[in-house]
């Protein structure tokens, strides 16, 4: 197989991936916002797990669960 032909290869497969990444949907926030669980601890909307206390806003809760994409869940309480 000569140079030419990987390279093509290589650009479709590339293109196939690509595609794919695109059509995923994306996860978007519900609006009503965290509900709590029996503790009264806020469960994350988009994830639907507890969430954890902030050690630097007392009261402030949030998630720290990735999304599909690799970033971090802005979801707050």
């Amino acid at each position: 197989m000569d140079e030419l032909t990987r390279l093509e290869q290589a650009v479709a497969k590339l293109e196939q991936t690509v595609e794919k990444l695109i059509a995923q949907p994306k996860a978007q926030p519900r609006k009503s916002g965290p509900t709590k669980d029996s503790n009264g601890i806020p469960v994350c909307s988009i994830h639907g797990k507890a969430m954890f206390a902030s050690k630097f806003k007392e009261g402030q809760y949030y998630c720290g669960f990735k999304l599909d994409d690799g970033k971090y869940c802005r979801e707050k309480a």
